[in-house]
């Protein structure tokens, strides 16, 4: 199953190393630091949550890099009034991060289950960590659609 790890050298080891492959953006990094990836990995890879690696999870599919999430996101240049439509959830981890950013989140899975960290929020999951630690929440919109209504 999946657990919390309260693990914030490990995390604070990833965000250096992001740092140390070109990774500049200061609130990215901060996000980054502030989601326990932990949470978004099967229990047999939880000593690997905090290392630069893409994760399998379910359905044959992995959670992604931290590297390529810090740099997708870093991309996107978001602001506390951007809203963002992410097609196919997996993890749960990228929807987390960018929900750092945004005002609101909006995320669409043909699932039949949502990952672990999501699967007992219906209809709006809030993420209650910021990264200048104050106890906020973002707004996290989930949906369930067969694949072939997202082409």
């Amino acid at each position: 199953m999946f657990r919390l790890t309260l693990s914030s050298s490990a995390r604070g080891r990833l965000v250096n190393g992001l740092r140390a492959k070109g990774i500049s953006d200061e609130r990215v990094l901060a996000a980054i630091g502030a989601v326990d990836r932990g949470l978004f990995v099967p229990e047999n890879f939880h000593f690997m949550a905090h290392d630069d690696v893409s994760l399998p999870i379910a359905r044959d599919q992995r959670v992604s890099q931290p590297f390529i999430v810090a740099t997708m996101t870093a991309a996107l240049g978001l602001t506390d009034r951007s809203h963002v439509l992410e097609i196919g959830t997996g993890s749960g981890y990228q929807t987390t991060v960018l929900s750092h950013f945004c005002r609101w989140v909006r995320t669409m899975s043909d699932s039949p289950s949502w990952p672990p960290p999501l699967s007992n929020c219906s209809p709006v999951w809030t993420y209650a960590t910021s990264p200048r630690g104050l106890a906020m929440a973002w707004p996290v919109g989930l949906r369930r659609c067969p694949s072939s209504l997202f082409w």
